[in-house]
């Protein structure tokens, strides 16, 4: 009996925590990136929600994106703070990059998870673009909510890696050789 007990109780926390759940939503597929690119990866605004601003989220979203493209493109540099789109392009021909990514945080709730069942969620847009011509070479949204009941203390940077690297295996399914420096 008691261990019948025991399975239900484990079995109701399972359901009551939920899954954490990603998706990805692909805008335009234009063009293809090969293992050879030299990529820009520029610093998006920082998030706020509820006039709460996260300001090392702009941080946190560009070093995802760069450590999900490390090692499966020839170079990954990044940008050191907010530049509008005309800038980053600049930056990004200025430092030799064939391709910018310039993510956009359109959604960055951190909730209290723990006590409300309150989900983190996360949006980011992500344009891929010709760094010589500023043509879009692809985008796409991702995003991701926590499990409704977690047990550690997630954030909503916690859900980047997953979030982000699901869209660029989609764009780089092999891994290349490339240095990722």
């Amino acid at each position: 009996m008691r261990h019948a007990v025991a399975a239900a109780v484990l079995a109701l926390c399972a359901a009551l925590a939920g899954c954490t759940q990603y998706a990805l939503e692909r805008q335009a597929a234009g063009g293809t990136i090969g293992s050879d690119a030299r990529i820009y990866v520029a610093q998006p605004h920082p998030a706020k929600y509820d006039l709460h601003p996260y300001p090392d989220s702009g941080r946190q979203t560009r070093d995802a994106v760069a450590q999900a493209l490390a090692g499966r493109v020839a170079k990954v540099d990044v940008g050191a703070h907010f530049e509008e789109e005309a800038a980053a392009l600049a930056t990004a021909q200025a430092r030799g990059a064939t391709l910018l990514v310039l993510p956009v945080i359109e959604q960055w709730q951190e909730r209290p998870t723990e006590s409300t069942g309150i989900p983190d969620r996360i949006a980011i847009r992500i344009w891929i673009l010709d760094a010589a011509t500023g043509k879009e070479i692809d985008s796409a949204v991702v995003t991701g909510k926590s499990g409704w009941l977690t047990f550690r203390g997630g954030h909503p940077q916690d859900l980047l890696p997953r979030a982000v690297g699901d869209y660029v295996a989609l764009l780089l399914p092999a891994t290349a050789a490339g240095d990722g420096s």
